[in-house]
């Protein structure tokens, strides 16, 4: 009986030890390559065509429209959004800014020169004002500039001009 017991006994241990956790051994030199890229991104801008006001009549306001130009922003991943801003501005940062200027003649103090983006909301010319938005894809929109100089009775003649600059800028 002990004998048979004894057996039991290793039998029993034998089918404990078979069950219990058992070590396996694997590859450990497997990897997989993530990767991603960053892109900035890009605006370029056509300005509208030049502005020919002809000739001015003494004491009115005289103003035109351009041909809109355009501005074109490509976010740097699609469906992420890019927010962008130009500012159009008189260029010159000097005497006379944002006048219309003959060399170093301006015309008159009182009568600075005005942009617009829409023709509705005016803005002096050295103050400017801004387009902007939000782009989640390449995006091309319009760039109107309406403009407008009142001409007052006594100014020098002669041909003026003034150059409107567009600024762009991304985040």
């Amino acid at each position: 009986m002990k004998r048979k017991l004894f057996l039991l006994g290793i039998i029993l241990l034998s089918a404990a030890l078979a069950a219990g956790p058992v070590a396996v051994f694997a590859e450990t030199d497997d990897t997989t390559l993530v990767s991603g890229e960053v892109t900035s991104a890009t605006i370029s801008i056509t300005a509208p065509e030049a502005i020919d006001l002809s000739y001015f009549t003494i004491g009115d306001v005289t103003g035109n429209s351009s041909i809109p130009g355009t501005v074109t922003v490509t976010a740097g991943t699609a469906g992420y959004p890019v927010a962008y801003s130009i500012l159009a501005a008189d260029s010159n940062t000097g005497t006379g800014r944002g006048f219309m200027m003959n060399g170093e003649n301006q015309l008159s103090p009182t009568n600075k020169f005005y942009i617009s983006p829409d023709g509705i909301s005016y803005y002096p010319a050295d103050e400017g004002f801004s387009y902007s938005g939000i782009a989640t894809e390449e995006l091309e929109a319009d760039l109107p500039l309406c403009v407008k100089q009142t001409i007052a009775g006594d100014e020098t003649p002669g041909v003026f001009n003034i150059t409107i600059a567009f600024t762009a800028s991304l985040p």
